[in-house]
């Protein structure tokens, strides 16, 4: 019994320990621009981070001003602002690697939106 508690501590814990966006796949609305495999990234300099990962344009024609959009946390769960980045041309079915200035102390990134016209 005791095994078996310990078991399914340490699966829920590991659940909740995995980073949302590991292996996100969010779709921007409108479904024009998908979003997968983000992370955060801290660079050398410190206050300075970025959100990276790939947005791929699904819509099946050329986007304008394409934009992704991160709610950005810190280590105690609150949000300490945003990161965005953008491109101005994507042709259907390209990819894209996006990197998202972040500004603070930066732990956790969460989807917030990824659109284009």
């Amino acid at each position: 019994m005791r095994y078996r508690l310990a078991a399914a501590a340490l699966a829920i814990a590991a659940i909740f320990s995995i980073s949302p966006s590991a292996n996100a796949f969010q779709v921007g609305a409108g479904r024009r621009v998908r979003v997968d495999n983000y992370r955060v990234e801290r660079d050398v300099r410190p206050g300075r981070n970025w959100v990276v990962g790939r947005a791929v344009n699904i819509s099946g024609r050329r986007l304008r001003d394409v934009r992704v959009r991160f709610r950005v946390f810190d280590a105690r769960g609150r949000q300490i602002g945003w990161a965005s980045d953008g491109i101005m041309d994507m042709r259907a079915g390209q990819s894209w690697r996006f990197r998202a200035s972040a500004a603070g102390n930066v732990s956790r990134a969460k989807f917030a939106s990824a659109d284009g016209r």
